[in-house]
């Protein structure tokens, strides 16, 4: 609740009237909605005139706009340590006899992208590992 009050203080004084709560909390989404409309109104208005240079430059442009968004969103699931401070998590651990102290989700990571794959057979995780 305090980090609610810290980052979104209007939420969190709405928390008594349920209306104005749930005014609160449904306002992002009908915002992007309506952003959403209103570009596949734009799209239908640009495809109505095929000929039109303008048109299609503004279409060329919506489409790569697109790209980059779907990019971004890419890179904030799969690399969201470039979006922010990381904090690493070294621990102590043996692991089949074999002694290591490495950082969990460099680990994790590793044995993902198959670049752990010889030390994964070394300690012999294969069959312990659901990854």
């Amino acid at each position: 609740m305090r980090q609610l009050r810290e980052t979104l203080p209007e939420i969190a004084a709405a928390q008594s009237n349920s209306t104005r709560f749930t005014q609160l909390l449904r306002h992002p989404h009908d915002c992007a909605q309506q952003a959403e409309l209103g570009h596949q109104r734009e799209i239908s208005a640009l495809n109505a005139d095929t000929f039109d240079i303008e048109a299609q430059l503004r279409i060329e442009e919506a489409i790569r706009q697109q790209a980059v968004m779907k990019n971004m969103e890419h890179a904030l699931e799969y690399s969201m340590e470039a979006f922010g401070q990381v904090t690493m998590l070294y621990v102590q651990v043996e692991v089949n006899l074999h002694p290591k102290s490495e950082s969990l989700r460099y680990r994790l990571s590793t044995l993902e992208s198959g670049v752990g794959k010889e030390l994964e057979q070394r300690l012999q995780l294969n069959s312990q590992l659901d990854i």
